[in-house]
């Protein structure tokens, strides 16, 4: 009940002026019936689920529920899961990609010696198979050119449409930054989706520049810096001037990036994209976190 007093009320710029501990009852009085004013102008969310739960014909619980899920899975699209330093089994890989589609995490990245034992996986699985993309030479990029020209052929007779090739840092002295061109370029032409990836933890920033620089005249789709064993907060240092930069093309990190958060302080760096081997699990904690019912994982 709203106390009633016939002295003159406050405007809400005098209240909001007011020390927390000096107002008076009529004070309180236009505190009270200020508030109810703002949640007659601004229903609570409940109250619009509710609404949206009657109009769907569900209880607002569920509606909730998928409204959490369409923006976890729509955050995990820029996220992909990267199998290259364990033994994974047939059977791990299928609850690897089941998960994957229910998370809707944006790919699979695998290393080319995984692609024949897990080849009936693959050809399986309902995670779409474009999505699914080898990493060549990872994680220096030492073997010839010619080599990763074959694996990259190897990898399409297996099926797999889309590469990520590991350039040596090398190629970027100024005596080599021809050659590097040239091979970017020729990398473009050999398959539909070709991304350059590049060990970053040495770089310095003007040779991230020069390798952004080279692909943007190129016909790949982007770069993806990787960092090896760099934490999240060293991995966000390195790259914090990236967002200057004008470009077309995609830039990508591949990292030991472990929770949502390190993936928020990237994407708002400027990044398209991030690779980890924790892709599942933070899609896992999210649901946890937002107590997802509708949904359940492997």
């Amino acid at each position: 009940m709203l106390f009633k007093n016939n002295k003159k009320k406050n405007s809400e710029e005098e209240i909001k002026a007011l020390p927390n501990n000096e107002l008076t009852l009529t004070e309180e009085t236009a505190v009270t019936e200020f508030e109810l004013s703002e949640k007659e102008q601004n229903p609570i969310s409940n109250d619009k689920f509710s609404e949206l739960a009657t109009l769907l014909g569900k209880n607002s619980d569920t509606v909730k529920d998928e409204c959490y899920v369409y923006q976890i899975r729509n955050f995990l699209s820029r996220v992909g899961k990267v199998i290259v330093r364990y033994d994974v089994s047939g059977k791990e890989f299928s609850k690897i990609e089941e998960n994957a589609a229910i998370l809707n995490l944006g790919e699979i990245v695998l290393a080319p010696a995984y692609l024949s034992s897990l080849k009936r996986e693959i050809k399986t699985s309902e995670y779409p198979k474009n999505r699914i993309r080898a990493i060549i030479d990872f994680p220096f990029g030492e073997s010839s050119f010619k080599n990763k020209i074959v694996a990259v052929k190897e990898c399409v007779r297996s099926g797999v449409k889309g590469f990520y090739v590991t350039m040596p840092v090398l190629l970027l002295e100024d005596a080599k930054g021809k050659e590097f061109k040239k091979q970017v370029k020729k990398l473009g032409k050999l398959a539909k989706s070709v991304d350059i990836a590049i060990s970053a933890q040495e770089l310095t920033e003007e040779k991230i520049k020069s390798v952004v620089k080279a692909v943007e005249k190129s016909k790949v789709d982007g770069v993806t810096l990787v960092f090896g064993d760099a934490s999240e907060n060293e991995i966000t240092e390195k790259i914090a001037y990236i967002k200057k930069y004008k470009r077309t093309k995609t830039l990508k990190i591949l990292g030991n990036v472990l929770s949502e958060k390190g993936l928020t302080a990237l994407f708002n760096l400027g990044v398209d994209g991030v690779l980890t081997p924790y892709a599942d699990e933070i899609g896992k904690d999210l649901f946890k976190d937002f107590n997802i019912k509708t949904v359940n994982l492997r």
